[in-house]
């Protein structure tokens, strides 16, 4: 699930800018374990959101792109 700008391929890198984690709901639940909706700053100053399970060590301020839908330090 992403909100925000929509950016058309899984090439561009960002920033994580923040990350807000949870309790599973609806889809989420079956998969277990904790949410984490993942905030990422690009360079042109839009937002997307990437909402997944796991955060595979990932911090705020860290460089990512998004990989398949996942969120991925680069």
């Amino acid at each position: 699930m992403q909100d925000g700008t929509t950016h058309a391929n899984d090439s561009h890198y960002g920033v994580i800018d923040s990350i807000r984690s949870g309790s599973p709901e609806g889809d989420y639940a079956r998969e277990g374990g904790e949410i984490h909706a993942i905030r990422i700053r690009y360079d042109d100053r839009s937002y997307q959101t990437v909402v997944q399970t796991g955060l595979a060590g990932l911090r705020i301020g860290d460089g990512v792109r998004i990989e398949q839908g996942r969120v991925r330090r680069y």
